[in-house]
């Protein structure tokens, strides 16, 4: 889960209902979360983004193998720090509503 980089917060899935929990070690995020939920096969743990390693080389590995005419572009606007978010916001702002 996402939220925070300390990994304070987590999610649980409840195999189930599919019912979705929120914990915090700042305190419980949701009053009807069942306790027990860490480690037992009843839920399923959503993973932290930094756990499911992506980042600019998947992004990059991406693209080599689906779009290779555009590889060296997409490289290179990975590769400077926040040139993507301005090239996407120039992408959104010049599309028709």
């Amino acid at each position: 889960m996402s939220v925070s980089n300390d990994y304070e917060h987590r999610a649980y899935i409840c195999i189930a209902t599919g019912g979705i929990y929120f914990v915090s070690d700042l305190g419980e995020v949701d009053d009807d979360t069942p306790e027990g939920n860490e480690g037992s096969d009843q839920f399923i743990s959503v993973p932290h983004k930094n756990d499911l390693d992506l980042g600019r080389d998947l992004g990059v590995s991406f693209v080599a193998q689906e779009m290779p005419d555009d590889y060296d572009e997409v490289r290179d606007v990975l590769r400077h720090r926040g040139r993507a978010s301005r090239v996407v916001r120039g992408i959104r702002s010049s599309a028709p509503p």
